[in-house]
């Protein structure tokens, strides 16, 4: 039987009461006792419901806080991260239903969470006497960048230092304000906010907590209810790739300042009633708001809570929950895109083709910015040289755990070679199997064109073309190894424990 921490069970308990027959006993159809009884067995709870005269277990739904095992492996039965899921959180069926109407990639609307199990890999690791400083593999970001793609530069002009010195934007202790409004032009409110984008806000907090390797508090405030703003909307022209936030900035301060304390706050998200038009207010950039707390540099607007809405706006799709943790990374960190020059050609700026959350195709973020941005620790990165044969481990970089998830090879100042154990697990549950293993990029802060900075390594036996994203096939299996400027990286050993890599000087 799969197992679940101590605390979460105690918490589960308490959520679901527990039907006094054994648990093994349960299964769906089975008699029990007590209409809405529940009983938890491994990853699904169970419902006493009445059918006829009888009561039985019903079919059961999955427990989507139920903690697996990496000794149980990654089994994904999902052929890519479009497919739909049988195990859809309910709270988003009428989203998903609307979205696939659209024609749109169905993203997981959960996650999968996991925790190391007792499998460990039999091959030696290098000590860390044999490694560099964790210093010598923290690049950093060049004056000029104009996205942030590594570790904060000393100078207050570099972009990187300034976002992190501001600190709006999702890591592991962050205060989200939401900031609720009606407008002449928006729907009257029917619900409270809470009721409206809780679940938006909760797949953030969720993911942000998870990915998280040590303490985390993700906080979300809310308003008892929308707050009236006297003019309509619509002709702010808030959009995706709006950059004149700043008029509606200054009015809603003007409206909600005396009605919510900012204090802490680093981010602002205003949403609208359910049901308003797509067309009213749109995913896109406020900027900059003055409170009378303090100056907060992160303000966003989001896509409606409206599924009626027939509009097919371009960035409509924006309206999912992962793109709302992705545009979040864009506003406030300043995290670019990873997909190149978008052509989908491997003779060209392919980039970390759709890997990776800040991409269109499957993935968490990288391991790498992972750690810059503080979900990981510098505990769990390995420095290696390029000149010196060493093994290391990495723990799948989606799992919880505080074992090593970062493999660095610095290869100048400005450039590194990443290494990370990629699995389904986390929001990236739907990566198929042979999608698995260990993927490897470069991370070149010289490179500054949008899109373009970090790039897979790809191996030479691979087929460009397999789906089902751009680049899918590209991490090594056991076995495999590439070569980049000189350095060989091979795959040693391979399990549900992670990958483990060998370095050394190529001939």
């Amino acid at each position: 039987m799969k197992r679940i921490t101590l605390t979460l069970s105690l918490i589960l308990t308490l959520l679901f009461p527990i039907n006094s027959a054994s648990s093994a006993t349960v299964k769906a159809g089975s008699a029990c006792k007590g209409v809405n009884a529940t009983q938890i067995v491994a990853d699904r709870v169970f419902t006493c419901v009445k059918i006829g005269k009888k009561l039985v277990w019903n079919s059961g739904q999955l427990n989507y806080e139920y903690l697996y095992s990496t000794d149980q492996g990654f089994k994904s039965n999902f052929l890519g991260p479009c497919d739909s899921d049988p195990d859809l959180p309910s709270q988003w069926a009428e989203f998903s239903k609307y979205y696939a109407s659209k024609g749109r990639c169905q993203w997981g609307y959960r996650m999968k969470k996991y925790e190391l199990g007792s499998q460990l890999p039999k091959q030696p690791i290098s000590s860390t006497n044999d490694l560099l400083s964790i210093e010598a593999c923290k690049i950093k970001d060049l004056d000029n960048a104009g996205w942030v793609r590594a570790f904060p530069g000393p100078s207050n002009s570099n972009k990187a230092f300034r976002s992190v010195e501001r600190a709006n934007y999702v890591k592991p202790n962050t205060i989200i304000q939401v900031v609720p409004i009606y407008s002449p032009d928006s729907a009257a409110p029917t619900k409270s906010p809470r009721q409206d984008y809780e679940k938006y806000f909760n797949f953030l907090k969720n993911w942000a907590e998870y990915v998280t390797d040590g303490n985390s508090n993700i906080q979300i405030r809310y308003p008892d209810k929308y707050l009236e703003f006297g003019k309509p909307l619509a002709p702010y022209n808030i959009w995706h790739h709006g950059q004149n936030g700043g008029p509606l900035a200054l009015d809603l301060i003007a409206t909600v300042d005396k009605d919510i304390d900012f204090s802490g706050a680093q981010i602002v998200v205003v949403v609208v009633p359910s049901g308003t038009s797509l067309k009213i207010i749109q995913q896109g950039p406020i900027g900059t708001i003055q409170t009378n707390e303090g100056q907060i540099y992160n303000a966003s607007a989001v896509y409606p809570d409206t599924y009626s809405d027939p509009t097919n706006l371009e960035f409509s799709g924006l309206a999912h929950p992962r793109w709302w943790v992705h545009e979040l990374y864009h506003l406030g960190l300043g995290l670019d895109d990873h997909y190149g020059d978008d052509a989908k050609n491997v003779n060209t700026e392919f980039g970390m083709g759709y890997w990776s959350l800040m991409t269109p195709g499957d993935g968490d973020l990288t391991v790498w910015e992972k750690w810059f941005i503080g979900f990981v620790k510098d505990e769990q990165a390995r420095c290696a040289s390029k000149d010196k044969t060493t093994t290391h481990w990495l723990m799948p970089s989606s799992v919880k755990g505080l074992q090593s998830k970062v493999l660095a090879i610095p290869l100048s100042s400005e450039k590194v070679i990443v290494v990370e154990s990629v699995r389904a697990a986390g929001i990236a549950f739907k990566l198929p199997v042979g999608s698995q293993g260990a993927l490897v990029y470069v991370v070149d802060v010289t490179k500054t064109d949008h899109g373009q900075g970090m790039k897979i390594v790809l191996p030479s036996s691979r087929s460009v073309s397999k789906t089902p994203f751009f680049l899918a096939d590209a991490p090594l299996k056991n076995g495999e190894s590439v070569i980049y400027e000189k350095v060989k990286i091979t795959v040693i050993e391979s399990g549900n424990f992670g990958d483990v890599i060998k370095v050394e000087k190529s001939a």
